[in-house]
């Protein structure tokens, strides 16, 4: 398959899933979220990828968490279901079947915070940041702070 805001290479057993788009904080629009799971599914249905690290590119952020741009004008309905694409998310990984890391550099806020903790590991540099600011508009963070053991 090929991508648009992420890359996705397969080496020495490892699979990396990059989010890559930097100038964008590595925000997780509808496109790039539908990416990262085409990616997990892939590496998931491939015997040679025995482990699956996220990471991102740049050294900003991880992930900023949804671009806020894709609910406006968007009805309750329409919504839910984009929240609900962030539930996805995190049973994809625990049904991935193979180890996960989550390299995270920068910052790691709202659905980016999830994506960072959703692995079964979650490897942070000294520059990584969390921080789940959505509640500042409104929303509550159900998703990622479900996942907190």
């Amino acid at each position: 398959m090929t991508y648009r805001d992420i890359l996705y290479e397969i080496e020495d057993g490892i699979a990396r899933v990059t989010l890559n788009i930097p100038e964008k904080m590595n925000r997780l629009s509808n496109e790039t979220m539908k990416e990262v799971f085409a990616a997990l599914k892939e590496a998931k249905g491939d015997d040679s990828v025995r482990v699956v690290v996220i990471r991102a590119a740049g050294d900003q952020a991880f992930c900023a968490g949804a671009n806020l741009a894709d609910f406006k004008g968007l009805s309750a309905v329409e919504s839910r279901r984009v929240f609900s694409a962030f539930a996805d998310l995190s049973r994809v990984f625990i049904d991935l079947g193979k180890p996960s890391i989550a390299a995270v550099n920068g910052l790691a806020l709202a659905g980016g915070c999830g994506l960072a903790i959703y692995p079964d590991i979650t490897i942070a540099s000294e520059k990584a940041k969390f921080g789940l600011p959505e509640i500042n508009v409104g929303v509550w963070s159900c998703m990622v702070s479900a996942s907190l053991p």
